[in-house]
């Protein structure tokens, strides 16, 4: 997941509004990220799993 994440921020080419509006999403992404790492219970898990698919889905609907 980390490497998918640095691939989407080191391809970049968007600029203006849209571009201060796709960093705000990955902001709110890379923390539910690093919840998911400091998970300590396989709920705990799957709900921040949860919360990224949701996340994921927003970015789709977004963003091409």
């Amino acid at each position: 997941m980390a490497s998918a994440n640095d691939n989407l921020v080191k391809s970049c080419t968007m600029t203006g509004k849209s571009h201060d509006v796709l960093h705000v999403w990955l902001s709110d992404h890379l923390q539910y990220i690093n919840q998911l790492k400091k998970s300590t219970t396989k709920e705990e898990a799957e709900q921040t799993i949860a919360v990224l698919d949701n996340s994921m889905a927003k970015f789709h609907t977004y963003f091409e």
